[in-house]
Order: C-alpha cells, then structure tokens, then sequence
C-alpha cells in the first residue's frame, strides 16, 4: 500500500540558500552600513532645516 504523503525538500536553514548564498557577516555588514546611512541622511536634513529657518 502506497502511503499519499506529499514530502517537500527544503533548504538548509540559515543565510546561505538561494541563488547567491552570502556569509553572515556581510548580511550584517550591509545592514549597518544601510543604518549608518539613514541615520547621516536625517541629520543632513535636520542640519538644511534648521539652517533654514
């Protein structure tokens, strides 16, 4: 007798899946350097705000 289960392969857990696998660190890496950014940008605009007026 033939068991009708649908069995799925999935990925290894973790960040390196997908079609271009990268280490931790640079997930990391880029997610401060995206913070870093955001945070310079606020203050520019605070800065060219407060100049203004």
């Amino acid at each position: 007798m033939t068991l009708l289960q649908t069995t799925y392969d999935r990925p290894p857990e973790g960040l390196a899946r997908g079609r271009f696998p990268a280490p931790a660190w640079l997930v990391a890496t880029l997610g401060v350097a995206v913070f870093v950014g955001a945070c310079a940008w606020l203050f520019a605009r605070a800065r060219r705000a407060r100049r203004g007026a």
